[in-house]
């Protein structure tokens, strides 16, 4: 009869995993669990076993500033890291041309070195990035981007408290937030099953979060200092006419109630880098055919929310048209555009209002093929899909085509 191998129970922990007595997955600085519930995760300095064997439990080098500083050391190598992938690629591939290259590489990391929040901001983008590059390591980047995300959410929530104090860094960390929260979002680790219409209430929130700080340092004047000579060259695009990616820029200084145009702006030099991004033109006018026949059925329909379906269909349609133009990412915006009610329908898993985000889903991930966002929707159109499979067998057809559509290169 074989002997039965001894299992090897690990001591080395996150401090919250063990005060849960859950298994941790001792990843670093942040473990899964503790990063998917936005919680701060710590571990114990653990001198080597070679310390332990060779010096006796008194000795005083297991009690030196050198063993006491080794975590310390491991997390400024991983943030060296970040920086170094964030100046030498993840910036470049942010950049829509040289002046923006010069800026995310200067101007950016020199506000990130003054500025704790921002800094967590641009780590957050550099590990998303290495997430899509060292694919066998996706697991441990999505989580550290998720640690330095919560920090940075933290962090920008206090300087907003004071933000004429540091407008440039509180611009900037919001508009590299919108591209981290949207990545994010759709993320999951291991069997752990997210729930994307919670996830999309959840990032709708964010959102509105960061409209409001943009509409604030936009609106109130406070864009200045080394972000001008950036915001003047955009400026400077957007005169002109044959320019359409700027255009919206130019409109919100001159009207200061656009709060959809400023925030799809820096949003679609996100969405432009042919090498991260498969646009499928014959694609998006079947989308805008199957939205459509929504709209056309549902104003055959008889209910209560009737107008407000329709409201939603007519505003989808108009973002999803904007993919044309070379403004991919206002279908991003679009959740900022509806009603709360709507949003409580879905909550309530209402028919109508699943189709609905059913086709955003759809819209969604054909605006977001690039490595930072690629397949965002998909999760939202696989989940509303099956369930009303279930309930709507009579809209198998529809269902079908989504459910396709979003598996298109994956």
């Amino acid at each position: 009869m074989s002997k039965r191998r001894a299992h090897t129970k690990s001591s080395n922990g996150c401090t919250q995993c063990k005060r849960r007595r859950v298994k941790c997955d001792e990843t670093r600085p942040s473990c899964a669990i503790c990063a998917r519930r936005s919680e701060p995760c710590s571990y114990l300095s653990q001198p080597s076993s070679q310390t332990q064997s060779s010096f006796s439990a008194g000795s005083s080098v297991q009690s030196s500033p050198t063993a006491l500083k080794f975590e310390d050391d491991n997390i400024r190598a991983l943030e060296l890291r970040l920086m170094h992938q964030y100046s030498t690629s993840t910036s470049i591939i942010l950049s829509k041309d040289s002046r923006d290259v010069l800026f995310y590489c200067d101007v950016m990391v020199k506000h990130a070195i003054e500025n704790t929040f921002l800094l967590h901001a641009v780590l957050t983008s550099a590990a998303i990035h290495l997430s899509t590059v060292e694919t066998e390591k996706s697991q441990y980047w999505v989580a550290t981007a998720l640690q330095y995300h919560n920090r940075a959410t933290v962090g920008l929530n206090e300087a907003l408290k004071n933000y004429s104090s540091a407008s440039d860094a509180i611009a900037l960390c919001s508009l590299t937030m919108v591209i981290n929260s949207l990545s994010l979002s759709t993320e999951r680790f291991g069997s752990e099953e997210i729930d994307p219409v919670t996830d999309l209430i959840q990032t709708r929130k964010l959102l509105q979060g960061v409209t409001v700080c943009l509409d604030q340092i936009i609106g109130g004047d406070l864009w200045g200092g080394s972000f001008e000579a950036w915001r003047d060259q955009l400026i400077l695009k957007s005169s002109n006419p044959n320019d359409t990616i700027h255009r919206d820029l130019l409109t919100h200084i001159d009207n200061k109630n656009s709060i959809f145009g400023h925030m799809g702006i820096f949003l679609s030099q996100h969405a432009k880098f042919p090498e991260y991004q498969t646009r499928n033109d014959e694609l998006l006018q079947i989308v805008l055919h199957k939205m459509n026949e929504m709209a056309t059925y549902i104003a055959s329909i008889e209910s209560e929310h009737k107008s407000e379906y329709l409201n939603a269909c007519t505003s989808l349609f108009t973002y999803t048209e904007l993919l044309q133009m070379e403004h991919g990412a206002a279908i991003v915006a679009w959740p900022l555009a509806i009603s709360d009610s709507l949003m409580s329908l879905l909550l309530n898993n209402d028919d109508i209002a699943m189709l609905i985000f059913m086709h955003y889903g759809v819209a969604l991930y054909i605006s977001t093929m690039h490595s930072f966002s690629k397949g965002a929707g998909k999760h939202l159109v696989e989940r509303l899909s099956l369930s009303l499979e279930a309930k709507r067998p009579e809209w198998i057809e529809v269902l079908l085509w989504a459910r396709a559509s979003v598996s298109r290169g994956s």
